[in-house]
């Protein structure tokens, strides 16, 4: 990733709201033109702030912080594209699902995955992985077992441990065999909160976790609302910079018409005191030929022949 690029990336905890409304208006610039080929967004949760990355195919990454929100991101415009940019809508139902699950609203989720960057038999355990079902464990034997190589044990606990979609595609139910939680992308004790979650049926505590639900829901929304507000903030800023540009240019057209007018008035009377000036000549000269006298011919004198 290049220098240009980090700074399109930039950290996905920035809280500047000039970068946020930087990114919010390249990514819906980007995804007009289609060029927008990993969307990422970040989402605070009761085990830390995780990292949300998706494709056109669907979520491809999921990262907690002690991975490295940063790195993470690097990695993806290394093995995906660079084109990767801060676009939290494009992740909204992402965001609100993982409300719902950590609320215990919902057991499972409902999401497009893009597992491009698993292969082979890594791959082939993460498809089982969402089969191993809510409030459920099982062992990496077992799990090595129902994917068809009972011997794979150390293979699977692998395929785990690069899991590219950890609490989407829940490689944390997935224990040693002695029931102990094992190692996990997480850390132990996001493991240990993952496998304890179990959906309650006390009514209050029911009515409690809906409220929850929805207060992290409000949040999620109030957060995209934000960052719209932020990005229509820029464009009346944008917008105000040109109506003060305009005014400027109407102020000097309007300097300009003023010292046309002042321009036009100075010759007008310079033509005025000219047509005066030529109207007393005229004047003059009629007077002066008024006064010359007129000879005329004595009575009774015949002018002299001419020679």
């Amino acid at each position: 990733m290049n220098h240009l690029e980090r700074l399109l990336a930039g950290p996905a905890n920035a809280a500047d709201p000039a970068v946020q409304r930087f990114r919010a208006a390249l990514a819906s610039r980007a995804q007009e033109h289609d060029l927008l080929d990993v969307a990422y967004r970040t989402v605070d949760t009761p085990v830390g702030q995780v990292l949300l990355a998706a494709t056109p195919a669907g979520l491809v990454r999921v990262a907690y912080a002690r991975q490295g929100h940063d790195a993470v991101l690097t990695a993806l415009a290394s093995q995906i594209s660079p084109r990767v940019l801060f676009a939290p809508r494009r992740l909204d139902d992402a965001a609100r699902q993982l409300d719902g699950y950590f609320a215990r609203h919902r057991r499972g989720f409902d999401l497009a995955v893009d597992l491009r960057l698993a292969h082979g038999f890594r791959r082939a355990v993460l498809e089982h992985l969402p089969d191993v079902g809510y409030g459920r464990t099982v062992s990496y034997g077992e799990l090595a077992a129902e994917v068809g190589n009972p011997g794979a044990a150390r293979a699977v606990g692998t395929a785990c441990a690069t899991n590219p979609l950890p609490l989407i595609i829940p490689c944390h139910r997935v224990v040693l065999s002695d029931g102990s939680p094992g190692g996990y992308i997480g850390g132990p004790e996001i493991k240990r909160a993952l496998t304890e979650l179990r959906l309650r049926h006390d009514a209050h505590s029911d009515l409690l976790q809906e409220l929850q639900g929805s207060l992290y829901a409000a949040n999620a929304e109030v957060q995209s609302l934000e960052q719209e507000i932020n990005f229509l903030a820029e464009n009346r800023r944008r917008m105000g910079n040109q109506l003060e540009a305009i005014s400027r240019e109407e102020a000097e057209v309007q300097r300009r018409i003023e010292e046309a007018n002042a321009e036009r008035d100075r010759w007008k009377a310079e033509i005025d005191r000219a047509h005066a000036s030529i109207a007393q000549r005229e004047a003059e000269a009629s007077g002066a030929r008024a006064c010359v006298p007129v000879r005329r011919p004595n009575a009774g004198t015949n002018p002299a022949p001419p020679p």
